[in-house]
């Protein structure tokens, strides 16, 4: 029998008018509820104005809405998970099972604590044996109340209580797997992008004190990551936004995945197949407009130096053929002749697809890969990312485009922090992409065409680079609705040729 599980509040009021926030388990058209709780057993009740019944979580009115809908997600997942390996769905035994459940994750979670309190004690025990350097001794032992020796004898103490011991054996096995997931990638241009994530995820758990384990990826885990690293990261760290964020824990999911598929890892919390990822803020896609690339293709291109015409060339290759920086620098592609038409194509480093680009979308596209030998790796994605932005900033002054800086947000999880800049400092290789993708989708095309140009699967990712404003949109319904009156005429012109 099918059940569903969603966030609900109880139609009855409590007596100061609010209404008991609720696990709703519905089986057989019969609803059941169970009350959610603070951990000192209060039953939590909030205004039926800020929760939303469609979705079952609270809304952003609510001031602690992040935190309620955490639990309200984490307590459904618990009881969906029962629910679903319980022969019996009956509600009183799936309650059962929820309840024993919970009291195994509380008992884990103080297992948990112990072994933090533990490793601070180590972290503690190791820096004050580290102030008594040989060369430090003699100058402080005056000043200190405890001598070396006493010192050492402590060390030893806390040695035979077992306070100073190694990692436990989970923590152990998932940084293990952590440094051998890159090595999968180590001949693919996206070899360091790895090696960054697995610095960023230890960097996370040393500065927070956050221990790396499979059965605590939760939504507690998920928001201390996510605060780290947009927030509070350490000294000379850029602190990353939303779409930066969404890409760390994209790799995040694909580790764990690998994880449990190919290592055959157990006890992994799964609750972390629900992490939210991110993606780039609609109101800030930029791209060069085909003006913007004409002119600095066929005439700026001849006034630079030639470094400076490769990275020209780069960037008119990326928007006329669409490909990720990866697939590009590895140039890894094939000429294939089909039906007399030539087409670049390959097997994207990222997805595995396959891109398919027609040599007949833009002529600059074999003009450009003959002018190289068919090898476009002059500069890996970073360099270019940080070399363009002076090369676009001069054009842009020679030329007095885009003098005046513009408006841009930067969201990090709710908060939307509204900025300005000049438009080529917000420039990266990502653009170019963004071009191709609106170029070709103000043509007309559909969006499966465009995928399968650029080899991709996931539409939603699509999505994320499309310019959503009304002019754009207004030149999108422009272009269809000339296609469908082509078409009737078309069609009106063929039935007049047979009468």
């Amino acid at each position: 029998m099918s059940f569903t599980v969603k966030g609900s509040l109880t139609a009855k009021k409590n007596k100061n008018g609010l209404h008991p926030l609720t696990i709703r388990y519905t089986i057989g058209g019969v609803p059941h509820n169970i009350s959610l709780k603070t951990p000192d057993g209060k039953v939590i009740s909030v205004d039926k104005n800020d929760f939303d019944t469609e979705s079952g979580l609270m809304k952003k009115t609510k001031s602690n809405y992040n935190v309620l809908n955490n639990l309200i997600r984490t307590h459904s997942q618990v009881l969906e998970d029962v629910a679903a390996a319980s022969p019996d769905k009956s509600f009183k035994r799936v309650k059962d099972l929820y309840l024993h459940r919970l009291e195994e994750i509380k008992a884990e979670e103080v297992r948990q604590a112990a072994i933090e309190q533990r490793e601070n004690t180590i972290v503690k025990a190791k820096k004050l044996h580290s102030i008594f350097s040989a060369e430090e001794a003699v100058e402080k032992k005056k000043a200190l109340s405890k001598t070396l020796t006493e010192l050492d004898r402590e060390l030893e103490q806390y040695k035979a209580e077992g306070v100073i011991t190694e990692l436990n054996e989970e923590e152990v096995e998932f940084k293990k797997l952590l440094l051998e997931f890159p090595k999968m990638y180590e001949k693919q241009p996206c070899y360091g992008q790895y090696k960054s994530w697995v610095s960023n995820l230890i960097e996370f758990s040393q500065q927070t004190n956050t221990p790396l384990l499979f059965s605590q990826l939760d939504y507690d885990f998920y928001n201390k990551y996510g605060t780290y690293l947009m927030f509070n990261r350490m000294p000379k760290k850029v602190k990353m936004v939303n779409n930066t964020f969404g890409g760390q824990v994209k790799k995040l999911k694909q580790f764990i995945d690998w994880c449990i598929e190919i290592k055959k890892v157990k006890n992994v919390n799964l609750i972390y197949k629900s992490y939210d990822v991110y993606r780039k803020s609609k109101d800030t896609i930029i791209y060069l407009e085909d003006s913007e690339i004409e002119l600095l293709y066929n005439e700026y291109r001849q006034q630079v130096s030639d470094a400076k015409k490769r990275m020209i060339d780069l960037t008119v290759f990326q928007c006329c053929t669409g490909l990720r920086y990866g697939d590009i620098y590895a140039s890894s592609w094939v000429v294939k002749n089909i039906n007399g038409r030539k087409v670049l194509t390959g097997e994207t480093e990222k997805n595995e697809g396959n891109y398919v680009i027609p040599f007949e979308l833009d002529s600059r596209i074999e003009e450009i890969l003959e002018r190289y030998d068919y090898k476009m790796n002059h500069m890996v994605e970073g360099v270019y990312n940080r070399d363009i932005k002076p090369l676009l900033g001069e054009f842009y002054k020679h030329y007095d485009l885009y003098q005046e800086p513009m408006a841009y947000v930067k969201e990090r999880f709710e908060e939307r922090e509204k900025l300005v800049d000049f438009k080529h400092n917000l420039f990266s290789s990502h653009c170019n992409r963004r071009r191709f993708i609106n170029y070709w989708k103000l043509q007309g095309f559909e969006d499966q065409t465009i995928l399968d140009m650029l080899g991709s699967k996931d539409s939603e990712v699509l999505q994320g680079y499309k310019k959503k404003d009304v002019s754009t949109t207004s030149k999108v319904i422009t272009t269809k609705l000339y296609q469908i009156r082509m078409l009737s005429a078309m069609k009106e012109e063929q039935l007049s040729l047979q009468d």
